[in-house]
């Protein structure tokens, strides 16, 4: 393993907590303008961009570590929120109520930014080869 490879291996937990930090701040400004149910909008984008980071910043197995980072994401989304509940202006029928809606709509951004890296992948080997 080189210096830089190893550099970037390291700077990658750092690089992706930044970037989701950065990613949590923006869309809960977005949210709150726009008038949007904070956690899954923000748990979506969160997720694509947790993703897609940690495939950049690796130089080796990024399909491999995108796949990693994706499981870790989902393992703090589940501790984030499985006790999510609906926000008050759902109004008496929904407001308080336990929903699993946040945490599948930042499983599908995981997926989504799985994807994403699968694809760029695909397309970086179909240019190699050519």
């Amino acid at each position: 393993m080189s210096k830089l490879e190893a550099i970037r291996f390291t700077l990658m937990p750092f690089g992706v907590l930044a970037v989701f930090c950065a990613t949590i701040l923006g869309f809960d400004a977005f949210t709150q303008l726009a008038g949007l149910w904070y956690e899954p909008v923000t748990g979506f984008m969160a997720a694509i961009v947790v993703v897609v980071t940690g495939y950049i910043f690796a130089p080796k197995y990024k399909i491999v570590f995108a796949v990693i980072w994706f499981f870790i994401g989902a393992v703090i989304a589940w501790d984030l929120l499985i006790d999510a509940h609906y926000p008050e202006k759902f109004g008496r029928n929904y407001a308080y109520y336990p929903t699993y809606i946040p945490l599948a709509m930042t499983y599908l951004g995981g997926a989504i930014g799985l994807v994403i890296c699968y694809r760029v992948e695909s397309k970086r080997r179909e240019k190699e080869m050519n």
